[in-house]
């Protein structure tokens, strides 16, 4: 009893160590097998030199069932959560807690010590035969729980969605140089008419969400004279929705472009003693998104707020397989943050997500409807332009509601339940500079819209 209760101390103390040695390489993909395998060879050579030293058990079941006591418990552990739904395991989830290798990193523990000691013994000159009567308990019970966990997960693919880990990220945010105007090759819409407008010197600082980024962009490729790539960056920036109002509240822009603003937002502005102006300048969509694996293609107004209620929780209940829903969010303040709690929600309060279910960046949120490997419960929210034009994927399918789809004619007309305005805000500060009032006036000219129909939004002329 004593030999089995140290065995069982020394694996749970090894493990630990090797816990906490891996925690802070976990959010790398290679890392940690690196670190793992480092590891694996320092604890062999310390416990070749333990078992030198130590007298362990001639009968083999007694001598390793302190060692498959921690690897039986694990696979049980794994069993429990695959009956419960929690969150099977995929080889691709490397730094996740229920990721597959962090259970064969676990489990390989046992072993290593078990091997370790054995080594140790053998090289120690002792002379010894181990007895392996009732010995094949322990590996039958092992393979017994493991099959049944193999056969339990496959059986979680093929029919239900996968609630855990990450999957093979594919970006976490859009590259925003990329539609850096004067750059060479960048993916800027150009203009195809000359415009009557031209900035030559105290040139408005623009600023905005992410999606309405290529957006005015292109206007100051298009109407401003004498900046090139790097100069460019004084005056054209993307904050995001929360940054390009606080700088348009502090005069560190002229300019922004994006949905309406939240009323912490509004508060600010007027704390501030700012008088916003805004301009309407365009229409857009406001969507939602699942993986291309569901086969759940429609939503209605109803479903899709208790949803963020948390009223329903399970993709059986609304026609698909079954599998737990995972309701991404975005951060307070962001634009899509604010239509999602005015427009959709209208008033009614939203389920607190989880922080793993708060997307940082709006590609963020894409990423993470569009992984888990096609079998993904996760649900999203974002614009349209941007999930289909700034920052497409192959995985990933935008839903109707209400059995409409957010097409552009559909948002012309209004017709799609989720139809926003895009606005241009300046204040009275900025607008004595004459440029900015120019260029705030351009935007809804002829020339404007049409640049901003040329970019993929849906004009208001």
């Amino acid at each position: 009893m004593k030999y089995a209760i140290a065995m069982l101390a020394l694996c749970i103390g090894i493990t630990i160590a090797t816990i906490v040695v891996l925690l802070p390489f976990s959010i790398f993909p290679v890392i940690p097998l690196i670190v793992g395998a480092l590891i694996s060879a320092v604890l062999l050579l310390l416990l070749y030199f333990i078992g030198k030293e130590v007298s362990m058990p001639k009968e083999a079941l007694k001598r390793f069932f302190p060692f498959f006591i921690p690897i039986i418990v694990l696979f049980l552990i794994m069993l429990i959560q695959l009956l419960k739904n929690w969150a099977p395991f995929s080889l691709d989830n490397y730094g996740m807690i229920t990721g597959l290798y962090f259970y064969i990193a676990i489990g390989a523990i046992p072993l290593l010590t078990a091997i370790g000691l054995t080594i140790g013994e053998r090289f120690s000159g002792k002379s010894i035969k181990l007895n392996w009567k009732r010995f094949w308990l322990l590996p039958c019970t092992a393979i017994l729980l493991g099959s049944l966990i193999f056969g339990l997960d496959n059986y979680h693919t093929s029919h239900t969605f996968r609630t855990g880990g990450r999957g093979d990220r594919i970006t976490e945010e859009l590259r925003l140089y990329y539609y850096t105007p004067f750059t060479t090759d960048n993916l800027l819409i150009k203009a195809d008419f000359t415009p009557s407008l031209i900035i030559s010197g105290d040139y408005p600082r623009l600023d905005g969400a992410t999606a309405a980024y290529p957006v005015y962009a292109a206007m100051a490729e298009t109407i401003y004279r004498g900046l090139d790539s790097t100069t460019i960056k004084n005056y054209v920036e993307c904050s995001r929705t929360d940054g390009a109002f606080d700088r348009l509240i502090a005069g560190d822009a002229d300019i922004i472009f994006g949905v309406q603003p939240s009323n912490e937002q509004l508060a600010a502005a007027q704390e501030a003693g700012v008088e916003l102006i805004a301009v309407k300048v365009s229409l857009e969509a406001f969507v939602f998104f699942v993986n291309t694996a569901n086969p759940v293609n429609d939503l209605s107004i109803e479903q899709i707020q208790k949803i963020y209620t948390e009223e329903i929780v399970n993709w059986s209940d609304l026609g698909s397989k079954k599998g737990d829903i995972i309701p991404y969010q975005r951060p307070k303040n962001s634009g899509s943050q604010t239509i999602m709690e005015n427009v959709v929600m209208r008033g009614i309060t939203m389920a607190p997500p989880i922080i793993e279910h708060i997307s940082g960046f709006m590609g963020g949120i894409m990423d993470d409807v569009a992984s888990y490997h096609g079998y993904s419960g996760a649900i999203g929210y974002s614009f349209r332009y941007y999930t289909t034009v700034m920052n497409p994927h192959e995985r990933l399918k935008i839903l109707s509601v209400n059995g409409i789809e957010p097409s552009i004619e559909n948002i012309q007309n209004s017709i799609y339940p989720f139809t926003v305005d895009v606005y241009a805000y300046t204040t009275k500060q900025a607008l004595e500079n004459p440029n900015v009032k120019n260029l705030f006036d351009w935007i809804t000219t002829e020339e404007g819209q049409r640049l901003i129909e040329l970019c993929g939004y849906v004009p208001i002329l």
